[in-house]
């Protein structure tokens, strides 16, 4: 086997490791989230790229991609190619009933390699890594 070919069967571990890790990120989100309010959403997301008003309720939407230079490409005599480059965008959609989330959906051509949806993990980690909610300024 070509020492090359050696070293990039050697790296897809470390790949699959990556994608496997961020789609667990997007998915613990997905409940972990819920009954968040809209103001300490935004304070770990940011301001949403579109919002969408009905009646009481709120639709936020988070656009994010990824173009990583990173990937691997391989050809082999018989296969032809297998590609394991990580790019690809998701709509990280949440919606929010009196202030709080209800509920968060991902679209999008968002899988990573062994990682279903791991391309949205980037929008929530924050949430995940800070989840106390923001405290008052006390009164001056």
């Amino acid at each position: 086997m070509p020492r090359t070919l050696v070293r990039a069967v050697a790296l897809l571990p470390l790949l699959a490791g990556c994608g496997v890790q961020d789609s667990r990120v997007a998915h613990r989100a997905q409940t972990n989230l819920l009954g968040m309010s809209t103001e300490d959403l935004q304070a770990c997301v940011g301001a949403p790229d579109k919002r969408t008003k009905i009646g009481d309720d709120e639709i936020l939407t988070y656009f994010a991609s990824s173009n990583s230079a990173g990937g691997i490409d391989l050809t082999l005599p018989i296969v032809g190619g297998i590609n394991f480059s990580g790019g690809g965008y998701c709509h990280a959609t949440f919606k929010l009933v009196g202030g709080h989330v209800t509920e968060l959906r991902y679209t999008g051509d968002n899988s990573e390699l062994l990682g279903p949806q791991g391309v949205c993990a980037p929008i929530v980690r924050d949430c995940l890594n800070h989840p106390e909610p923001l405290q008052s300024a006390p009164a001056r």
